[in-house]
């Protein structure tokens, strides 16, 4: 008897006008799919020559067979749906594609296969075979359709005949087609006329015909539930059944070589467990089953050549089996593909991908329209994921919560786990924590502080099962079935204590948080949304009825709410948009079907959105990516952030104020506002000033500027937001120490205007090293949220040897901002560095560090970075006198990012000369995660004496090495304390090439300021270095030159000297040798303290 199983799985654009941004409209075609991986499991399978086709998802594979033992993947290529059969003719693969007809794909070439020509047809494309000058396409209900290729590329249906049935597998002997029409058998048709088929004979059969092959005068049908039938074609008009051989499962697809039937069969629906059988059918009338081979997943399609059978075993991809004993065949080889896609995270430039079976698929998305996977860890049964700075955690089911290191992403590991009591469904992730939604164990809260040895620390149950889990801020919401939204309070994560409900009727699966609301969707449920400003009283405000198929996982961005549904049991899927901008009356505005095969494709699950693009996991169609409907975040470059300013009194009686310049570097002239956001408030609605002109390269300096545009007396702390009319307005910062009556000059720090494109989206992790608590320094670390919705930014505390000392958080409301001074207090003395990451997928944020002298409370800015080189330049390096009785030295520190030891070296590249042979350092290695501090580099690498001066590279053995170094005058005996720039080490891929021109602004020259700007050469050539100067007003004063020996470097001191006073001056440079790559950054300096700021080019 059949086993009848069901799937029991559980189942703004910115626009001013007067200077308000104006919401953006609906993106047409939403949702627009613009990217994919496609891959997933094998259905259709060919064999040609030296070469197999083969499905995987949405794609078809082309595989190197002249080793069948060890076949090779060479060549793909995306086909527009689920291939279900191809036939392989000369250079020409023609593929069923289900709802996307039939499709031509040119393999002349398998490395690099190409799609040329496709035929609609009028049903759904399931069988196809060629023969003669045309292809025979079983179209399901639409029969079988007759193409004529005699020009491949410009296919044309000239004929079709409507079977009774629906019309699967179709094969071809002399002038008939012999098509499995489901439940009407096989179908004998004469296509001896192509224009004109006519069906002459038919043969019942008992169960459903699929796959049909012929044989001198037989015909073998895989009949589903009636196994494999024998029918005598010698008279096609009079078909007869000779035989029949009942099999236990589901027969899908038979082939035959010589005496012998062999039938692939599985167990439909679950698609886990299936058999090659090995038929001898010498004697028609009663065939006999001489082996069984069983495997892990439903064969689906086989194809024989020679002396090896090659099967498409869904799951399990292809598998290649010797049959030279027909009686004892033996697998020797395969090729593994994709399993389900069930549950997706995003974090930077990666998607982290859930696959049932197969584990946690690491894809490079830096590209979303063109996803590529760069990783796979096995995970046992993952079904869904979340993203947290360097770590994946993944809900393994019964396999609880598994922890993964995905710092190097083509090498992830995973390094923890937790055996959760029931059945882990969903996870979150926030605050040093893992919140796992368990079925029938409630919610379970995971301390990951050590991501290697997680350790549960509470737990609450809920009602019925808990499916789905979102966090924000102090409250876990999760989505409990029949018992509807449960909110539970986690400020206490040993103690999690239920204080809200929101009862539904139906079954709640998934939740998602966003703007105050609470978004819960689920079969029977529908989209309802709650209002949770007060978490322990949610009201339900909004409602969109339940329909059709379950509604299983849910995403809210920016006025948006993406919706995944399953289509179990008709198979396919979808993703619905719903506009929740008014969350009382939310409004269905646009859906993505996917195709319908059996109960099996495209199922979509978890949804995820970053960086302006959705992200599904589409079940056996892999990972789809579609443009957020709100026309993706508005990153055009219009929009920046000063992440902080002042006028206030700081720690040890330091006061700060903050200059702001801004400059236009474009052609045309420029508007733009400056707005207010107070620290620690809701700046939805913020103070702006009055619009701004500014001229094609006009530079403007607003001195104290909270005061001078804003009004704002002591004590006012923020950020100030510039909302331009074009992307050419660029900014730059300084904010510094006053001491009493400014007689002693001042000290301070360098903040750039940050672009929203430069910010920090989604969870992506971002480094910030040379950070320290000592006597003589203090840190700390500040952050300003982009966006219109609340985030929480996770900020992690590590010591130099990379030992996790804390995990710290910042709730920021709407284009709010904080800071935490002495960041490092509790652990002095330190150096340290912090990783930093929010907790959406749709946040756009920037933090910062600050490092300060404790005697003159001189601010170094330390920006977040990413390594991308393994080698790095530090421009400018010095153990020597400078001007006005100032003597400089530098600090650098280095920080490994990545899972693996690195080794490196250090350069010293001497101020002019020829650096092609440089002086070299031992070979020095770091652990992960590991820093070291070289204080007096040049003295304690080098063992140089003054005066020297010039820069640094760091040569290492992979890319993972951040560098940062200060610079600073240390006057005599130096109880006076340290004034000081910092230098970032500036990766080789990301310096200035040739014909790019870069502008460094804030640069004055008067009696109180000095400015400088330097250059480094980090080509093995000479480079020509053009240095073009400009007064505020936008007129170029004059072209300087500086001529680069290889790997070399110079300093032009008070560049503007010539020129003085200028004020708001700032320079271009570029260079137009051939292959060249420079940097070069400003340095202005107060002449009475020497205390250097950093102005790096923009």
């Amino acid at each position: 008897m059949k086993r009848q199983q069901c799937r029991a799985e559980m189942a703004s654009l910115f626009v001013i006008t007067m200077f308000v941004l104006a919401v953006p409209a609906l993106a047409q075609d939403c949702p627009e799919l613009v990217g994919r991986w496609p891959y997933g499991p094998t259905w259709a399978l060919d064999v040609s020559g030296d070469h197999a086709y083969f499905g995987s998802g949405k794609a078809l594979l082309v595989a190197d067979i002249s080793d069948p033992a060890a076949p090779q993947v060479v060549g793909d290529v995306l086909l527009p749906s689920f291939p279900l059969e191809f036939a392989v003719s000369g250079n020409y693969a023609y593929v069923a594609d289900l709802d996307a007809g039939l499709r031509v794909v040119d393999i002349s070439n398998p490395s690099a296969p190409v799609e040329v020509a496709s035929v609609d047809m009028p049903d759904t494309a399931v069988g196809v075979t060629v023969s003669g000058g045309y292809v025979y396409v079983g179209d399901s209900g639409a029969g079988l359709r007759v193409i004529d290729i005699s020009n491949p590329t410009a296919p044309l249906e000239v004929g079709f005949f409507d079977t009774p049935g629906s019309a699967w597998g179709v094969a071809l002997s002399g002038s008939y087609a012999y098509v499995g029409d489901y439940d009407k058998g096989l179908r004998v048709i004469d296509v001896s006329n192509a224009s004109a088929p006519v069906e002459v004979g038919s043969a019942d059969t008992s169960g459903i015909a699929r796959g049909v092959a012929v044989s001198g005068s037989y015909a073998y049908v895989a009949d589903d539930t009636g196994g494999l039938y024998v029918i005598d074609i010698s008279t096609p008009s009079e078909p007869a059944v000779q035989g029949s051989l009942d099999t236990p499962d589901y027969a899908w697809d038979v082939s035959v070589l010589g005496a012998h039937a062999y039938v692939v069969t599985g167990e439909y629906p679950v698609m886990r467990a299936g058999s090659l059988r090995v038929i001898d059918v010498s004697t028609p009338s009663t065939p006999v089953e001489v082996d069984v081979i069983e495997m892990a997943s439903d064969p689906t399609t086989i194809a024989i050549d020679g002396a090896y059978a090659y099967v498409a075993a869904w799951y399990a991809g292809l598998r290649v089996f010797d049959v030279n004993t027909p009686s004892d065949p033996v697998e020797v080889g395969g090729v593994d593909v994709p399993d389900v896609a069930r549950g997706v995270a995003v974090s930077g430039s990666y998607a982290y991908v859930a696959d049932d079976s197969d584990g946690l698929w690491v894809l490079d998305v830096s590209a979303p329209t063109d996803p590529v996977e760069v990783g796979l860890v096995e995970v046992p049964s993952p079904w869904d994921v979340a993203a947290a700075g360097r770590y994946a955690y993944v809900a393994a089911r019964e396999e609880g919560l598994r922890v993964v290191d995905v710092r190097t992403p083509s090498a992830p590991v995973e390094v923890g786990f937790v055996d959760t009591p029931g059945v882990a469904w969903g996870v979150a992730v926030s605050g040093g924590h893992a919140y796992v939604a368990d079925s029938e164990a409630g919610l379970r809260v995971i301390d990951v502080s050590t991501p290697s040895a997680p350790v549960e620390v509470g737990f609450i149950d809920t009602p019925d099962v808990a499916w789905g889990i979102a966090v924000s801020g102090s409250h876990a919401y999760v989505a409990a079935g029949a018992a509807g939204l449960r909110v539970i309070d986690v400020s206490t994560p040993s103690a999690p204590m239920e204080v809200g409900t929101g009862e539904v009727t139906g079954t709640a699966y998934d939740v998602a948080v966003s703007g105050g609301y609470a978004y819960l969707v689920g079969t029977g449920v529908g989209l309802r949304v709650f209002d949770v400003t007060t978490p322990s009283a949610p009201v339900e405000v909004g409602h969109v009825a339940a329909a059709g198929s379950p509604w299983e996982g849910v995403a809210v961005s920016r006025g948006y709410a993406y919706v995944a549904f399953g289509a179990y049991p008709t198979g396919g899927g979808s993703l619905r948009v719903f506009d929740v901008s008014t969350p009382s009356a939310p409004v269905h505005v646009g859906v993505f079907s996917s195709p319908q095969l059996l109960n099996t494709v495209e199922g979509i699950g978890g949804v995820a959105v970053s960086g302006g693009y959705v992200f599904a996991a589409s079940g056996e169609a892999g990972l789809n990516v579609f443009a957020d409907c709100a026309g993706g975040i508005l990153l055009d470059g219009r929009e920046s952030f000063i992440p902080a300013a002042a006028v206030a009194a700081g720690a040890r009686g330091a006061f700060f104020q903050t200059d702001v310049e801004i400059n236009n570097s474009g052609t045309e002239e420029a508007q733009l506002t400056l707005q207010w956001l107070p620290r620690g408030e809701d700046n939805s609605e913020p103070t702006q000033s009055d619009p701004i002109a500014l001229a094609p390269g006009q530079s403007l300096r607003y001195e104290n500027v909270l005061a001078e545009l804003f009004g704002l007396e002591p004590d006012s702390l923020g950020a100030l937001k510039l909302v331009a009319s074009t992307e050419s307005v660029i900014g730059m910062s300084r904010t510094y120490n006053v001491p009493g009556a400014k007689a002693a000059g001042t000290f301070g720090q360098g903040l750039p205007a940050i672009r929203a494109t430069e910010m920090i989206a989604g969870t992506e992790l971002r480094r910030i090293i040379f950070l320290s608590e000592d006597p003589d320094s203090r840190a700390n670390v500040g952050c300003v949220n982009g966006t219109s919705d609340p985030v929480r930014i996770n900020i992690e505390l590590f010591d130099a040897e990379g030992g996790l000392l804390e995990t710290r958080t910042m709730d920021l409301g709407p284009y709010s901002n904080n800071q935490i001074n002495r960041v490092f207090e509790d652990y002095a003395p330190v150096n340290g560095y912090v990783d930093v990451w929010a907790d959406r997928d749709d946040a756009l944020y920037y933090c910062y560090g600050s490092m300060l002298d404790n005697l003159t409370s001189d601010p170094t800015t330390i920006l977040p970075q990413v390594p991308s080189a393994d080698m790095n330049f530090i421009p400018a390096a010095a153990l020597a006198a400078g001007l006005e009785g100032s003597f400089f030295q530098t600090d650098v520190d280095l920080n490994n990012v990545g899972s693996t030891d690195v080794t490196y070296e250090l350069l010293w590249l001497p101020r002019g000369e020829d650096n092609s042979d440089p002086v070299t350092s031992e070979t020095f290695s770091l652990a992960p995660g590991a820093g070291v501090r070289y204080a007096n580099v040049l003295d304690e690498v080098f063992g140089l004496e003054p005066d020297q001066v010039g820069a640094l590279a760091i040569e290492a053995s992979g890319i993972d090495l951040l560098a940062m170094s200060r610079t600073y005058n240390l006057p005599s005996a130096k109880v006076a304390g340290t004034f000081g720039q910092e230098l970032p080490g500036i990766p080789a891929d990301r310096m200035i090439t040739t014909g790019e021109r870069k502008r460094i602004i804030f640069m004055n020259e008067n009696d109180d300021i000095r400015s400088n700007v330097g250059c480094q050469n980090g080509s093995d050539h000479a480079v020509r270095v053009f240095i073009e100067l400009f007064n505020a007003e936008g007129e170029s004063l004059e072209t300087r030159t500086m001529d680069l020996q290889p790997m070399s470097n110079n300093q032009i001191t008070r560049v503007f000297r010539d020129h003085a006073p200028v004020q708001a001056g700032y320079v271009d440079v570029w260079t137009t040798t051939a292959d060249a790559a420079i940097y070069c950054y400003g340095s202005v300096l107060d002449n009475l303290t020497s205390d250097p700021t950093t102005v790096l080019p923009q």
